[in-house]
């Protein structure tokens, strides 16, 4: 089993999305950090809070994106279940609890 295999289906649509153009975003946004959001790019920004900010202010659905920093080894994923839009690292091995979230 892969870790993406309990993801929620909006999330692997937009690590799609950013797999497709990741030789382009690492050419033009290396380290820093971008939205996607219905498969598509949304923007680039210098931080984590930019990016989040930006995504809130397009009323973008934390459950229905992904932040990530261009050329790390890890996404960052908003999980719906976290009001507080709480990022961790791209899951690589479940929780006790069977969460995909450590």
């Amino acid at each position: 089993m892969q870790p993406q295999d309990n993801l929620h289906p909006p999330i692997l649509d937009q690590l799609e999305a950013y797999e497709a153009v990741r030789e382009g975003m690492e050419r033009d946004y290396f380290s820093r950090w971008v939205v996607f959001y219905h498969g598509a790019f949304q923007g680039g920004y210098d931080s984590f809070d930019t990016a989040e900010e930006a995504r809130r202010t397009k009323g973008i659905k934390t459950h229905e994106s992904l932040v990530r920093q261009v050329g790390k080894d890890h996404a960052i994923i908003l999980a719906a279940s976290d009001p507080a839009a709480r990022p961790w690292k791209y899951p690589t091995t479940p929780s006790p609890t069977g969460n995909w979230n450590n």
